[in-house]
């Protein structure tokens, strides 16, 4: 073979190569085409999403709700204005956040206002700080239980001139269970002074505890279950008004 020959044999092989580098070059990218040279459109890296011809199945479970144990689930100290309890004013009442603590305020003889925190529960025990800090001493003041609406609820009460009472309403009709009517104590702080209040709600057994001496334990199983809270009234006092602070509340078992 002569020299010109083996130069031309030798480009035709470099052409040969390099054709089949580039046609193997586009099958791997998707960029060669039957009609020769490249597409303009490149190959999709991902395929298409495929379309289901009907709904999916979906599983449900049901998952129940979480059981609370017994023990402490909350202390209020009345710090934070967005924590809950109602803020309003009536013609006769006030309801309000006010010196480091919550604060009802009556200005009418004869009435009633009650405060409630939400949760629905059975056994309960409750502790909350109480003090008088304007108006007459012929009021009410403590704590509730049990609360299902305005006329179905346990009270256990106290009075700034040093009486107490256990009262339930049902279907909107109130009974005294410690007795036939408020009773004296002198275990009561009377006046402007301070009183630690606790009312234990747990199974058919009703009790209020005035500064650590329980003062009155009833049997009663009308309600079962409903909302906790705190309560103020008047009698003949024109006006009333009770800071309430610590408002602690546990679950108690039966």
């Amino acid at each position: 073979m002569t020299g010109n020959r083996k130069i031309v044999v030798f480009l035709l092989a470099i052409f040969i190569i390099s054709i089949s580098c580039r046609t193997a070059q586009g099958l791997a990218d998707g960029s060669f085409s039957l009609g020769g040279g490249q597409t303009d459109t490149p190959r999709p890296t991902t395929a298409p999403p495929v379309v289901p011809n009907s709904e999916p199945e979906v599983t449900v479970i049901n998952v129940p709700p979480p059981t609370l144990m017994p023990g402490l689930l909350f202390i209020e100290e009345f710090t934070d204005a967005a924590s809950g309890w109602p803020v309003e004013t009536t013609e006769t009442s006030v309801t309000e956040y006010a010196d480091g603590g919550y604060r009802i305020t009556l200005n009418a003889p004869e009435s009633r206002v009650v405060s409630t925190v939400g949760p629905t529960l059975g056994n309960v025990r409750i502790l909350v700080d109480a003090v008088l800090v304007d108006g007459g001493l012929d009021n009410y003041y403590g704590l509730m239980c049990r609360y299902l609406d305005g006329g179905n609820f346990y009270m256990g009460l106290i009075t700034s001139d040093g009486f107490y009472a256990i009262v339930k309403y049902q279907e909107g009709a109130p009974t005294f269970l410690s007795s036939d009517r408020f009773q004296e104590s002198i275990v009561i702080n009377q006046g402007n002074s301070l009183n630690l209040m606790e009312m234990s709600c747990i199974g058919s057994q009703i009790s209020l505890t005035v500064n650590g001496q329980q003062i009155a334990l009833v049997e009663d199983d009308g309600i079962s279950a409903g909302d906790v809270g705190m309560v103020v009234g008047t009698i003949s006092a024109e006006s009333t008004s009770i800071l309430f602070d610590n408002f602690t509340l546990y679950l108690e078992e039966d």
